[in-house]
């Protein structure tokens, strides 16, 4: 509650719910599997590393951005910096071909 954090977001992504990004309990080959996914179905490329042994940070929302559809969600994941990371500027470039949600 009295910590300051600071976070790099590494994925801004569109998905159906069949993308399973929110698991909690998710650790090494599987949360290297969701970080992979939510790479792929990012909208931009993100200069940012981040492995399973990073804090990762989800937010979720509903969104109607592919037609009536409540099976969609807008997703945006960050990994938490280490105290000792200094803040640099990270490179973002547009993904030519995201993963698109298959509803």
């Amino acid at each position: 509650e009295d910590e300051e954090m600071s976070w790099q977001v590494f994925a801004a992504f569109y998905t159906d719910i069949g993308f399973i990004y929110n698991n909690a309990n998710a650790s090494g080959a599987t949360l290297d599997a969701i970080i992979k996914g939510a790479k792929a179905r990012s909208r931009h490329n993100f200069d940012v590393p981040v492995s399973s042994s990073d804090k990762i940070l989800t937010l979720s929302t509903c969104t109607r951005a592919y037609g009536s559809s409540a099976n969609q969600r807008f997703v945006v994941m960050a990994k938490q910096m280490k105290l000792s990371d200094e803040f640099v500027a990270v490179n973002v470039v547009k993904n030519p071909s995201p993963v698109l949600p298959k509803l």
